[in-house]
């Protein structure tokens, strides 16, 4: 179907690639997790917590990027003590919408999104509970902030407190690059928001706050092209500068500050593992320096933010379904024991690998006909 639904019936090659590569016994539409269990969790009371959303970062990228930073420059680098670095977690969709649905439903989207129409049919996964409600539920004012002249379909859908968006579009703004490089996308770097975040943290700085900005810089190599920049060196620079105002405030100890991306590698081309797998940091004054390399994916990473702020424990899921992007047929899998396959429905292309040793993985093309 043009939908490219995982609930269509399997084509023989792709039952051929899943066959082939490893034998399981969960059912991929069973891993979703629901907040109902968290209804009587309390949380603290006067946290800030900011979460921000990188465009399309995988890790490795990220990682080669942050090698070019000046240690001095480098907010990571300044923040390590008090992080923790999640360096085995992945992404479920690559695309920005389902992707950002999927992180904050804790549900696997099956279907990738960029029309309304697309939404209309398959909306109705994102009707569940999601972090949203569940910050509102315990008092904290919910916010999202993301430079784009109509936040429309991508994270309009959730009840937020309040929203921070363009209210006007000038693409020959002097001060800040703002660019209409896509039919569905009106926006500016997200340094034009700078200001109101900042203000927006002082008016809530006795906090009871969550605080979600989508970064928009990176939508679209006319931002690197004209600034000069990678999307890593742009992000670390913003959240460099956010820092440094949170410690001139005196809140850094009452902040949480989580950075994801929202998926990795687009483009048609066949996926590599490390495509999927994206960065996820951790940043708060009570932890230590800790590398994590548990699996996980977005459909966790309610349990790992909540985790932070209770006592609760959670077991992560066995393993993580991947969709691809839009026009794509890409679709995969890996589990615990770093079992995992990719392939695409338009093409022969099947990556299978099987641990624990290298030499093990194969790539297999299947004649179009099986």
């Amino acid at each position: 179907g043009d939908h490219r639904d995982l609930h269509y019936p399997l084509r023989r090659q792709r039952q051929m690639c899943i066959r082939d590569s490893m034998e399981t016994e969960y059912d991929p539409f069973l891993f979703n997790k629901s907040l109902g269990s968290y209804s009587d969790v309390e949380i603290p009371e006067g946290r800030i917590v900011l979460l921000f959303i990188m465009e399309q970062t995988p890790q490795y990228v990220f990682l080669e990027d942050l090698e070019n930073i000046p240690a001095e420059k480098n907010f990571f680098e300044r923040v390590r003590n008090n992080s923790h670095v999640y360096t085995n977690f992945y992404t479920s969709n690559q695309d920005s919408r389902t992707a950002l649905w999927a992180l904050f439903n804790s549900q696997f989207i099956p279907f990738e999104s960029y029309t309304s129409d697309w939404n209309k049919r398959y909306g109705v996964v994102t009707d569940g509970t999601n972090l949203i409600e569940f910050f509102k539920s315990k008092n904290y004012a919910t916010y999202i902030v993301c430079s784009v002249y109509d936040v429309g379909l991508l994270l309009g859908i959730y009840d937020w407190d309040n929203l921070i968006f363009l209210e006007s579009f000038d693409e020959n703004n002097r001060e800040f690059l703002c660019v209409h490089n896509f039919e569905y996308q009106k926006g500016c770097e997200d340094m034009i928001f700078m200001n109101d975040l900042k203000n927006t943290i002082l008016e809530n700085k006795d906090g009871d706050i969550f605080l979600v900005q989508e970064f928009i810089f990176g939508h679209g190599t006319v931002y690197m092209d004209t600034l000069g920049k990678s999307r890593t060196e742009y992000y670390n620079d913003y959240l460099f500068e956010l820092y440094t105002f949170l410690e001139n405030e005196g809140l850094t100890d009452k902040t949480t500050i989580i950075i994801i991306s929202d998926h990795g590698n687009k483009g048609y081309l066949e996926k590599e593992l490390r495509d999927y797998q994206i960065p996820l940091v951790v940043v708060d004054s009570e932890i230590e320096h800790l590398e994590i390399d548990t699996l996980y994916s977005q459909i966790d990473f309610k349990d790992i933010l909540i985790s932070y702020m209770t006592d609760h424990e959670f077991k992560p899921n066995p393993f993580v379904i991947f969709m691809g992007q839009t026009a794509s047929s890409d679709f995969g899998y890996i589990d615990a024991q770093n079992n995992y396959f990719l392939g695409n429905l338009r093409s022969d292309y099947c990556l299978l690998y099987t641990s624990p040793s290298p030499r093990d993985r194969t790539r297999s093309r299947m004649p179009s006909s099986a």
